[in-house]
């Protein structure tokens, strides 16, 4: 049986919430961890326990303003695509001139709508529309209807206020993920220290017996006995399952997505008392739950509901 440090960062959080616990509440001649590591770990814990807080928080803004942010992209495409498909159709009825297809930046010479796959496409042709049917009115041109030239501003006006929402979002997250990632070789090196002076101040017990309390301290064993967990992640309202959310078990850091119904199997070699999942989708709030393992029980069924952001 070895032991085995964290990879991911809810593994490494949970050694550290796991430990400072544990020492704090134990006698001082008892403490495994010596006055250094142990001022270290109080002094650190705090810090990365706030940063994954704000990177968590950052993450669950980032998904929330995407959803709208996409529904008005789709609206504003739609605005500028039927405006000019109402142009086209104003010409060939003889309400409107071809040439002035010009004063849209669009060609003459054709029909062709133009490209609106990216964001920056929808923009431009949301200005060119605009800056185009104020030339157009001046010029002596029909008002459009259907959409209004008015009714294209404000689809785009609020697609374009929701991107840069959901571009503030998106830095955001970023600027806390690397937050995050700028504190993981402290936290390896605390950790590293948390199994060393833990398994040195109870090596003289039975292996048994100093496993089981150096797993209080947050330390991490594996064996070569397999175990398997059943894993089912459905939709809170719906409980139709969710289509390939992640699982990480958190002791050992091993990430899964399950398949297009919220269902996988992830096997382990984990000896421990507990199994801590945590379940992610970036349509859907971040859940953790805790599986309490029984020895001799080689599988396990873990069922949870995640709820839409």
């Amino acid at each position: 049986m070895t032991r085995r440090l964290p990879t991911s960062d809810p593994g490494r959080k949970r050694v550290l919430d796991k430990a400072l616990a544990k020492n704090t509440s134990l006698p001082p001649a008892e403490k495994p961890l010596t006055p250094a590591t142990e001022a270290r770990l109080a002094l650190f814990q705090p810090l990365f326990k706030a940063a994954m807080l704000a990177r968590g928080a950052a993450l669950s803004g980032q998904a929330g303003a995407t959803a709208p942010e996409d529904a008005s992209f789709v609206l504003g495409k739609m605005h500028i695509s039927h405006f000019i498909q109402g142009f086209d159709n104003g010409i060939k009825r003889g309400t409107f001139v071809r040439e002035h297809r010009a004063m849209y930046q669009l060609p003459v010479g054709s029909d062709a709508l133009p490209r609106l796959i990216t964001e920056a496409e929808v923009t431009e042709w949301a200005g060119n529309l605009h800056d185009g049917d104020l030339l157009r009115i001046a010029d002596g041109g029909a008002p459009m209807s259907n959409p209004t030239i008015a009714e294209v501003d404000l689809a785009t006006a609020d697609f374009i206020a929701k991107s840069g929402a959901q571009s503030g979002k998106v830095t955001a997250y970023d600027n806390a993920q690397h937050a995050v990632e700028l504190m993981r070789p402290e936290a390896d090196a605390i950790i590293k220290k948390i199994y060393d002076e833990s398994e040195t101040f109870y090596n003289e017990e039975e292996p048994a017996s100093m496993r089981r309390k150096c797993r209080l301290m947050g330390i991490v064993y594996v064996s070569d006995i397999k175990i398997t967990f059943h894993l089912s992640v459905k939709d809170s309202v719906t409980h139709i399952g969710i289509p390939e959310p992640q699982a990480e078990l958190v002791e050992t850091g091993a990430i899964k997505t399950l398949s297009a119904t919220g269902t996988g199997d992830v096997q382990s070699t984990l000896s421990a008392e507990e199994a801590t999942f945590e379940f992610t989708h970036p349509d859907y709030v971040t859940l953790q739950t805790t599986v309490v393992l029984t020895d001799g029980v080689l599988e396990y069924t873990v069922e949870v509901e995640m709820v839409h952001v």
